[in-house]
């Protein structure tokens, strides 16, 4: 996370970015959010971060009250609508496409 409020996690396949300069996170609202979007959930981020799971689970509702976000499969879509996060792809692979069926033959074209 760098300062200002931008939140920017990278690894091997992607980057999200997303400015949370105009919320009112706290830095710890702002480290558990981090967290969440990287894939881990509460138990983890409270050993990550050697706190209380609930201290944690109060961390991330009051960092969903502050922003716009009403349950964990409504984050990523709170983030990119209200907040503008970005998210950029880092693979050389093909992107993955949809299939099409020949239904009467039952087999794939």
């Amino acid at each position: 996370m760098t300062g200002g409020g931008m939140l920017d996690i990278k690894n091997d396949y992607f980057t999200l970015s997303v400015d949370l300069s105009a919320s009112t996170l706290t830095p710890k609202e702002k480290d558990v959010i981090r967290l969440l979007l990287t894939g881990h959930d509460v138990t983890m981020v409270s050993r990550l971060k050697q706190r209380s799971v609930k201290t944690v689970s109060t961390q991330k509702q009051s960092a969903y009250k502050k922003l716009g976000v009403k349950c964990d499969v409504a984050l990523y879509p709170v983030l990119i609508k209200r907040w503008g996060m970005r998210i950029s792809s880092h693979t050389d692979e093909p992107q993955a496409t949809a299939v099409n069926f020949n239904i009467s033959a039952g087999q794939a074209s």
